[in-house]
């Protein structure tokens, strides 16, 4: 039985815009065929990692966040690229194969430059707490050194063709540095804009600086004496006839922003500086400053992201959303426009000959294309990138839904866009080939949502309705949500049977961009059940039993967070608070529901971390723990320290292992009855967006922000055996599973599972179903209630309490008839108590015994759940055992709990 988790954070992040359903490219990008015997290559024949049988996706140009920059080596052979996850790395340019990662130390990059030799290439940050310029070696991919800037960022890099200096252009100031030995030559402070304009001439006499406005102010080589500026707008604005002066300073600031210089470049020459703006090209004299070229173009869309000029200069691309616009500057030649990425063109550079042009996306992917055709060079061009998560669509079958940042700011600041363009593929989980999904075709520019089973497809429709549809056929079954509302409605969670919906929405009436209204929806009639509180940035998951979701938001500040439970049927909280995490919480529930693991960062650096310490790694560990709470108490019975980074879990169907997904893109299983880490996985490149184990257990499924989906075999890792137990051992250990310490109790149960065949004999003596009272019985207690003895009411009390679920047609029969006030009291809190969650003293043993029996699963722990099974109906003991055998029964092929592999030291 598949079981759904929704992260509120994660899919939110999904769904906040919809983009056609997309199929995986089968005959263009199929490369060679996928070995599914050996596992040692995915479709385009790169290596897998250790333990991982298909991989859906590929790791060529492919980075695990937006790519910021771009550089062909001076060959044109290699291009060198950066990237907001922190890493710079080299890429063959025929075959997109990666040649050498230099680390992931270098922090976020907003810049990077060959040397005139090719032999070295230097890199800058933009972000770090202590912001470099770093410089490597590129044979060894080993640093040579680091230059330190004290500047805020550090927006262009610029190796003279000596290859002996190297000018960098960062927050209000250019400095140049002599790059063998790191000595700083020349710093002038100015008033710079942020945008990658820098540039050496041809015989690296002069150099050339973008400033504000539109204005380039040129240097001798070592930046040593000013020559003269060309371009720019005036600093103040002089009315028009007519216009007032706020007026003329509207129209001076425009004119700046459609001048302000995003790329320029030398001429092969050297005489004429050709500097690119969103409305053309001019190019000026370099000895007299007098503008010798101009070439306007009338752009049909309002925002480029950026610009690159070929090296000849007679063409200019730009970036935008989604876009390329190449345009021809000689006459008589058309303009080109295509579609390049699956978000913001964030980066573009011509190789040297002209003839490629590399592009850079939010959506993590860099992409060559054909300067003359406009074509990829690559088939895996068309693999979507973005950040990945997988939803199991059946025993077979995957989801993976792409998803792209949705906004992006102008390096010249003042404006930002959003926007975004979600993909969903469906591939067999087996083999990594697409899946034919005809109805989703015709969704539009909706991204499904499936129902737990993948019968059923939920997709935001019109006026704020979720359409419910037939997944086979695409009939619409209802429509769920309040007609009229023009909000988009996401689909957060579903219980495991399929009958309820939480649905979230960004609704105007709340003015927190990170607050999410929720409603929670009966998707069999389409009722409201309740409206809860917004959420704020944190994380949902859902009970198997279909009873409970579990809580993760914000409380108290911007990074604690806090667990509860939501009683699914009448969406009320329950009066239970776990735990307070910082800086985000992910949560799991046990297969058979008792237990919830929650994951979240500690407070080991302080609550006011900033992004800059963060990324340098200086101030502190950033480190999460999993910890483990039973639900029948809500005691905390468990924890596994030490993840780096953001942590998501998700359990084992059978509850046998915990898989742990990082920020560092590992992947830990843990065994959860011996409290200890089985297996480390590494094989993605970014972070973990999402987990998910196949039904029957033996393989795991990962989604990451590097854009791809791993298929993990999971079958080596079976629980540790400790072997049989002595009477007397057990006799202690059962005393320890009734007790009050949670951690005691725990690991008791642990060890009575690992024990098997003679922890089942003796907890079959000792576990009992729980049948409902005689009616005489049941009057005596009830009597007893109102008794003046208090140690004789205590007793009824506790007997009543101790009946639970069994005893609520009786305790309502009886509110019925005529009850003194402290017996009626006493029964509305014992019916009260009846419906909680949480479980009675008297009853806990016999749930933990119930679990037990029910992991170990051998015949003769069936036949004892079975007997537990055939007590009274209202008991809560008898659902569990009924529940307990309904999993057991959809276990396919799978080793009893006890008798798995070893993994003891």
């Amino acid at each position: 039985m598949s079981r759904c988790r929704a992260h509120l954070f994660g899919f939110v992040c999904v769904v906040c815009a919809f983009s056609a359903y997309s199929l995986l490219p089968e005959a263009e990008s199929a490369g060679k065929p996928f070995d599914s015997e050996n596992g040692k290559a995915d479709s385009y024949g790169d290596p897998l990692p250790d333990g991982a049988s298909v991989r859906i996706g590929t790791v060529r140009f492919r980075h695990s966040d937006t790519v910021t920059c771009l550089a062909f080596s001076p060959d044109g052979k290699c291009l060198a690229s950066g990237s907001d996850d922190g890493t710079l790395r080299l890429w063959d340019v025929e075959t997109g194969k990666e040649l050498g990662d230099f680390g992931d130390k270098v922090g976020r990059l907003s810049c990077v430059a060959f040397s005139p030799d090719g032999k070295t290439l230097v890199c800058g940050n933009e972000y770090l707490k202590k912001r470099t310029v770093t410089i490597f070696d590129l044979e060894s991919c080993k640093e040579l050194r680091r230059i330190p800037q004290e500047d805020k960022g550090i927006y262009a890099l610029a190796v003279n063709m000596d290859g002996k200096t190297l000018a960098v252009k960062a927050t209000g100031t250019v400095q140049v540095w002599d790059l063998k030995t790191g000595q700083k030559l020349n710093r002038h402070d100015q008033d710079l804009d942020s945008w990658p304009t820098l540039a050496f001439s041809a015989d690296g006499s002069v150099l050339a600086v973008g400033g504000k406005a539109g204005a380039v102010d040129l240097w001798d080589r070592d930046a040593g004496h000013y020559l003269r500026s060309v371009g720019g707008v005036a600093a103040a604005a002089t009315p028009l006839p007519g216009e007032s002066w706020d007026g003329a300073e509207s129209r001076r600031r425009q004119e700046a922003e459609a001048n302000t210089a995003m790329t320029l470049a030398f001429s092969a020459d050297g005489q004429t500086l050709n500097v690119v703006h969103r409305a053309g090209l001019i190019g000026y004299d370099v000895a007299s400053g007098k503008v010798v070229a101009r070439h306007d173009l009338k752009m049909e869309y309002e925002h480029q992201y950026n610009a690159a000029l070929s090296p000849r200069g007679d063409l200019i691309a730009y970036g935008d959303y989604a876009r390329i616009d190449l345009q021809h500057l000689g006459a008589g030649k058309d303009s080109r426009e295509w579609s390049a990425h699956r978000s913001w063109v964030k980066c573009l550079a011509f190789s040297p000959d002209g003839k490629r042009l590399a592009s850079g996306g939010v959506d993590h992917a860099i992409r060559v294309w054909d300067v003359s055709t406009q074509k990829p060079l690559h088939a895996f061009a068309s693999e979507p990138g973005g950040s990945v998560s997988v939803q199991l669509v059946g025993p077979e079958r995957l989801a993976l839904h792409h998803y792209f940042s949705n906004s992006m700011g102008y390096p010249g600041g003042g404006v930002t866009i959003s926007s975004t363009d979600p993909v969903t593929q469906l591939a067999d989980r087996r083999t990594g080939r697409a899946v034919p999904q005809p109805v989703l075709k015709t969704l539009g520019d909706d991204l499904p949502y499936f129902v737990p089973g993948g019968d059923v497809i939920l997709v935001p429709g019109i006026e704020g309705l979720m359409r419910v549809l037939d997944a086979n056929t695409g009939e619409e079954l209802r429509c769920v949500g309040e007609r009229g509302d023009s909000y988009r409605k996401y689909p957060v969670a579903v219980t495991a049977d399929g009958r309820m919906l939480l649905m979230a929405s960004n609704d105007g009436a709340i003015h927190r961009q990170s607050e999410y209204r929720q409603r929670l929806w009966d998707l069999t009639t389409g009722d409201l059940i309740a409206e809860l509180d917004p959420a704020n940035g944190g994380s949902w998951a859902v009970s198997p039993r279909s009873d409970l979701l579990a809580v993760a938001n914000r409380c108290g500040g911007d990074n604690e967070h806090t667990v509860q439970l939501l009683e699914a049927k009448t969406g009320k909280w329950l009066p239970i608070v776990a735990t307070t995490l910082i800086r985000g919480s992910f949560t799991d529930f046990s297969p058979d529901g008792n237990l919830l693991a929650v994951g979240g960062q500690v407070d080991t650096i302080g609550p006011h971390l900033t992004t800059d310490a963060l990324l340098s790694g200086e101030d502190g560990p950033d480190h999460s723990c999993i910890k483990l709470w039973e639900i029948s108490t809500w005691s905390k019975v468990a924890e596994f320290p030490k993840h780096p980074g953001e942590v998501r879990c998700c359990f084992s169907p059978n509850g046998l292992l915990l898989a742990t997904g990082c920020k560092d893109g590992t992947i830990r299983l843990l065994d959860v009855l011996a409290e200890k880490e089985v297996r480390l996985l590494r094989g993605h490149r970014g972070e973990i967006n999402s987990l998910a184990f196949t039904p029957d257990g033996k393989a795991l499924v990962s989604g990451s922000d590097d854009g791809t989906a791993l298929v993990w075999d999971v079958t080596p890792y079976g629980p540790a055996t400790l072997g049989a137990a002595s009477e007397k051992e057990l006799e202690t250990l059962w005393i320890d599973l009734g007790g009050a310490n949670g951690v005691k109790a725990y690991r008791a149960s642990a060890r009575l599972t690992r024990a098997g065949p003679p922890a089942v004999a003796f907890l079959g003596k000792r576990v009992r179903p729980l049948l409902a009272p005689a009616a005489q019985a049941f009057d005596h207690m009830l009597a007893d209630l109102d008794s003046n003895d208090f140690t004789v009411r205590d007793r009824a009390m506790k007997s009543l309490t101790g009946l639970e679920r069994s005893a609520i047609p009786a305790l309502k029969q009886a509110q019925e008839g005529k009850l003194s006030l402290e017996v009626g009291k006493r029964v509305e809190q014992l019916l009260t108590d009846a419906d909680s969650p949480t479980a009675s003293p008297e009853r806990v043993r016999d749930l933990r015994a119930l679990a037990i029996l029910e992991q170990i699963g051998t015949a003769e722990a069936r036949d004892t759940i079975k007997k537990v099974a055939g007590g009274a109906p209202e008991a809560r003991l008898t659902h569990e055992a009924k529940a307990a055998l309904f999993r057991l029964s959809e276990r396919t092929a799978l080793a009893p709990r006890w008798a798995g592999n070893s993994n003891e030291k």
